[in-house]
């Protein structure tokens, strides 16, 4: 039995972070789908197939917090179980939290696996090998990921088919001083779930290990780059060394928004406060997936500016009637076509800018006056 008791979140507490969870999971979804059409028809012909792997580590976080708002899970930090609440409780389906699990975890597994390749994809371009870029651009290749994800999903299921019972198990045989947790634990739903050799492994080796290889790939681009034996322009280069500082840097984000407070609450707090401090954590990582998103947005300047464009026609729409003849919309062209200049992008095909289409045809502006004719044309 335990010898302390532990501190817990009142009731109001987690009513107010589930309505917190449900606002941050809509934004992330916001998001993820301008941020997609951005990076789609706004990448180049420079950026190749790595605007995929962006797009697949970004739908792998925002899956794995959408999961996890549905099943607003609970860590009992010292113990192995989880506490589910969300959706398998209201609905009183038990199995659909161990399904919820399973799904977030497997997402978690896969962009462990998307975080090396985009380092990787973006080494062999800095490196000029253009071998591997070829190979990791093959549609063979890209279809790695989905397979792997339902041998990942099959085998979660079948590892985990008896969480729910040994949940139950668990809560029958819980014994501890501390009455209050005791008796939240026993009237939720419990997860029991195992983790066997392969999961310490993945969780001990191989996602280490992703860091490990993003600091290698990116210290021997910066040490190609510095021995001026790169084939490709001046400015292609400066776009590979923006790239591969962009993925460190969020990286660092990683380390900073998600390692650091979970270790802290783990070794810092006192055995007492961990389940609040972890509960805090866990509800402010929800935000992750609109902060890697934003950073993205605002870090790479042809993203920039696709966004300030996506923002100031939404202005457009919602502010008086502007003279279109004016300069602003005349600043913001020149600085577009300066961007992509080379590209043939047709940015009106996306769901978000046929919308901005319609915006602007409500309040007579034609289409040619805000996005070059339709299409970024080469000069």
């Amino acid at each position: 039995m335990d010898s302390y008791i532990s501190v817990l979140p009142s009731e109001q507490v987690r009513r107010c972070c589930t309505v917190f969870n449900v606002i941050i999971c809509i934004i992330n979804v916001q998001l993820y789908l301008l941020s997609t059409a951005i990076i789609i028809n706004c990448s180049g012909r420079t950026v190749g197939a790595y605007k995929w792997y962006t797009i697949w580590s970004f739908t792998n976080s925002n899956l794995i917090i959408l999961f996890c708002t549905c099943l607003e899970p609970e860590l009992l930090i010292n113990y192995s179980p989880n506490v589910a609440r969300g959706l398998a409780e209201y609905l009183e389906m038990p199995h659909l939290a161990m399904l919820l699990q399973v799904c977030a975890y497997v997402f978690f597994e896969i962009n462990v696996l998307v975080m090396p390749c985009r380092f990787i994809f973006r080494y062999a371009q800095n490196t000029d090998q253009h071998h591997i870029v070829r190979f990791m651009s093959k549609k063979e290749w890209l279809c790695v990921p989905p397979a792997l994800m339902i041998i990942f999903m099959i085998k979660g299921l079948y590892i985990n088919r008896t969480a729910i019972e040994d949940g139950d198990q668990f809560k029958k045989e819980f014994a501890s001083n501390d009455t209050a947790l005791a008796d939240y634990v026993k009237s939720h739903v419990v997860m029991y779930v195992k983790a066997y050799k392969t999961d310490v492994f993945y969780q001990n080796v191989v996602f280490p290990s992703t860091l490990i290889i993003a600091f290698i790939c990116t210290l021997k681009c910066y040490t190609f780059q510095a021995s001026h034996r790169a084939s490709f322009s001046t400015r292609t280069s400066k776009l590979y060394s923006r790239l591969i500082l962009g993925l460190a840097l969020e990286q660092i984000i990683l380390i900073f928004y998600i390692f650091i407070p979970i270790i802290s609450v783990k070794c810092l707090l006192p055995k007492s406060q961990r389940h609040i401090g972890m509960f805090i954590v866990e509800r402010i990582l929800f935000a992750y997936p609109s902060v890697i998103t934003l950073f993205t947005l605002l870090f790479y300047r042809q993203y920039r500016v696709a966004l300030k464009n996506f923002l100031f026609n939404l202005r457009t729409q919602v502010s008086p009637l502007i003279n279109p003849k004016r300069g602003k919309i005349g600043a913001i062209q020149e600085e577009i076509s300066m961007v992509y200049r080379g590209f043939d992008i047709p940015l009106y095909t996306t769901v978000w800018m046929r919308w901005i289409d319609d915006a602007a045809k409500n309040h007579g502006l034609r289409w040619s006056d805000l996005t070059l004719a339709g299409q970024w044309k080469p000069r």
